[in-house]
C-alpha cells in the first residue's frame, strides 16, 4: 500500500519541532551561561589564544558574503551604449571581488614551504 502524500509512515511518531530531551537540557544550561562564555572566549582571543580567535571569527562574526558595489554608468542613449555600461560593471565587480595581490617575494609555486618564510632559501636548493 503506497503512502498518502503528506502523511507520515508512522502517524503516532514524534511530532515535528520536538527536541530530544538531552538536547533541550544542554540548550538550557548553555543559554543561562552563554553571555559569560562569549565574554571569556573574547577575552582569550584578545590575549592571543588562536583557538578562541578562530571561534570568534567563525561563530561570533558572520562571514561577509556579498557587498554592494557602486558603479557609475555612462549615459545610455542607444542600445550600443549598453555594451560599454556592461563592461564598466564587469571591471568594477572584478576589482571588488579579486583577491589581494601577493607580496613580490611570495613564492609563486603551490608547493609547501613547511613553515619557512618566503625569503628563506630552501635547504634542498
Amino acid at each position: 500500500m503506497p503512502f498518502q502524500k503528506g502523511q507520515s509512515g508512522n502517524p503516532a511518531g514524534r511530532p515535528r519541532g520536538i527536541v530530544n530531551r538531552a538536547t533541550a537540557l544542554a540548550q538550557n544550561l548553555l543559554s543561562e551561561r552563554a553571555e559569560g562564555i562569549a565574554r571569556k572566549v573574547i577575552a582569550l582571543a584578545e590575549e592571543g589564544d588562536m583557538a578562541a580567535i578562530r571561534v570568534c571569527m567563525e561563530r561570533l562574526v558572520p562571514p561577509i558574503k556579498h557587498q554592494p558595489v557602486a558603479v557609475e554608468l555612462p549615459p545610455l542613449e542607444k542600445a550600443a551604449d549598453s555594451v560599454e555600461a556592461l563592461a564598466s560593471i564587469a571591471v568594477r565587480s572584478r576589482r571588488a571581488t579579486s583577491p589581494q595581490p601577493r607580496p613580490p617575494n611570495w613564492p609563486r609555486s603551490s608547493r609547501c614551504t613547511w613553515g619557512r618564510s618566503p625569503a628563506e632559501p630552501s635547504k634542498s636548493a
